[in-house]
């Protein structure tokens, strides 16, 4: 559950602090831009110093404008561009099987978010790493059961939904 929180507070935002998206490990600022949080906002930095842009409801981070920023959904590319129904499903983020669309695409490499039955939008795990829904994070593929992975059978108490 922690896991899980901690992943809607980095997907809905940084709580106010912007900023930390601005600066490297060292401290150092990154270069001035436009960088996307997942599908549903962007920090805009500037020496250092960040704001954060939250996408209309109809909207998703497009990193294809120039500059990046929020445009229509449905002009997005995959993950991005699509909603998924969460109406059925619970509060918890779930690997995305199948996005051919990707170029080099990877299966469990992006994941959704549901919470309140609504779509949060998608989010990419970093590296070689691949989304488990069981730990709900990024692992090494080795370390993800099937179907995403090769880290064995899924346990048996809960239900994957495919995508």
């Amino acid at each position: 559950m922690t896991a899980f929180l901690l992943l809607v507070t980095f997907i809905l935002g940084t709580n106010g602090q912007p900023d930390l998206l601005c600066r490297d490990e060292a401290g150092t600022p990154v270069p001035d831009g436009h960088y996307g949080i997942g599908c549903r906002s962007y920090t805009v930095c500037t020496n250092g110093a960040g704001t954060q842009v939250d996408c209309d409801p109809d909207e998703a981070y497009n990193h294809f404008l120039t500059p990046p920023g929020c445009g229509p959904i449905g002009a997005i590319p995959p993950p991005c561009g699509i909603i998924r129904d969460c109406s059925s499903l619970t509060d918890d983020s779930y690997p995305i099987f199948d996005n051919s669309e990707i170029d080099g695409y990877v299966p469990c490499k992006h994941f959704y978010t549901c919470l309140d039955s609504e779509d949060l939008g998608a989010q990419a795990c970093p590296g070689d790493l691949i989304f488990n829904y069981y730990t709900q994070n990024c692992q090494n593929e080795w370390q993800v059961p099937t179907p995403c992975g090769s880290g064995g059978d899924p346990p048996t108490t809960v239900a994957y939904v495919l995508d």
